[in-house]
């Protein structure tokens, strides 16, 4: 049986009486156009990871004569079982409930009960949290010091110099991901008084394409300013439009197409290591973890840092934030364990009455 989340009949309005020739061909359009925009409702990148999801688990299941779809939440229920206790260690938790959701966006989208609301699949999901639940682990930020290092070790002799020094500030001062990075097209870029306004066409919590605007300051005289430094690259690989990010060959001549997400993050690690900093836990993120995290230590408030990440949850933000601050103004401070007496501390009388 299909997957296609959009195999399913479009809803029909009761009939009300004979309807002309011409009605009927204008529901019809109607239909199929209302199933091309409901098709449109996630992004084309989660539509087929939830796809390539849900093909592992219908792959599970045909191996085991189980249907798939639709699916029983027992079937589910030892689908996420075998995968919790798989040999090995198990799939992460994370990956699990990406399955879940996989699993009950095919069944929602073809009109079907999603199986993944039953109690037994929460109870289930709840065990294996507690059992198998670790703390996500997360890149490690880059700080403007480490960046600086990273840029003096770069090439600006050859174009793949300039192209990563000016990919390593923009990211780092836009608080880019590395999707937007690749996405950047000429076009988007505009240059200000100030510095470059960027125009984000569509990012992970924009998925209704409505795009939003970063500005990216300037620096000048510094060796870090990121507006310099787009301006040496596009000057240097001629680009007038189309990508801002692209190959570079062995012969310096550059590419016409976007570099990959993987890209982003193999620039980071190499130049990384070619400074001297361990790269293991390093990644594309890392420059966007880095402007939240080091703008968190030097006293940005939180409202500035989202403006330019885009969060729209403090709650998500303070993945960055609060291990930046944990030593900022810390409670265990007011306790009197060191020299000195942080104000406001007890007097010697007031300690002695405290005790009684």
């Amino acid at each position: 049986m299909s997957a296609h989340p959009t195999s399913h009949a479009a809803p029909a309005p009761a009939l009300g009486g004979q309807r002309p020739a011409e009605v009927e061909a204008e529901i019809a359009e109607l239909a199929v156009a209302g199933k091309d925009l409901r098709a449109r409702r996630h992004a084309d990148l989660t539509r087929k990871a939830y796809l390539s999801d849900f093909a592992h688990f219908a792959a599970w299941c045909r191996r085991r004569l189980i249907v798939p779809l639709p699916a029983e939440p027992a079937a589910v229920w030892l689908y996420l079982t075998a995968l919790a206790e798989a040999s090995g260690g198990g799939y992460k938790v994370a990956t699990l409930e990406r399955r879940l959701s996989a699993i009950k966006w095919v069944h929602e989208a073809g009109a079907r009960p999603s199986p993944t609301a039953h109690t037994e699949i929460r109870e289930l999901m709840a065990g294996i949290r507690r059992k198998h639940g670790a703390r996500p682990s997360k890149v490690d930020p880059l700080s403007t010091g480490q960046l600086a290092a990273i840029v003096a070790g770069l090439d600006l002799g050859g174009l793949a110099g300039l192209r990563d020094r000016a990919l390593l500030l923009l990211g780092y001062a836009g608080a880019f991901r590395r999707s937007e990075l690749v996405g950047l097209e000429r076009g988007h870029l505009t240059r200000v008084a100030d510095g470059y306004l960027a125009r984000l066409v569509r990012g992970k919590d924009d998925q209704e394409g409505l795009g939003r605007d970063v500005g990216v300051p300037a620096f000048p005289g510094s060796p870090l300013c990121p507006v310099a430094a787009v301006d040496a690259w596009l000057a240097a690989a001629g680009i007038s439009e189309g990508p801002v990010f692209r190959r570079v060959t062995r012969y310096q001549t550059v590419g016409g197409k976007a570099l990959s997400g993987a890209a982003v993050a193999l620039i980071v690690k190499r130049a990384a290591v070619a400074a001297g900093i361990p790269a293991d836990k390093l990644a594309g993120h890392s420059l966007r973890a880095g402007h939240a995290t080091t703008a968190a230590q030097n006293g940005a408030p939180d409202r500035t840092i989202m403006r330019q990440t885009g969060h729209k949850r403090v709650e998500t933000l303070d993945g960055y934030v609060r291990p930046a601050t944990v030593f900022k103004d810390n409670s265990a401070a007011y306790l009197g364990l060191g020299p000195g007496r942080p104000s406001g501390a007890l007097r010697p009388a007031d300690e002695t009455e405290a005790l009684r």
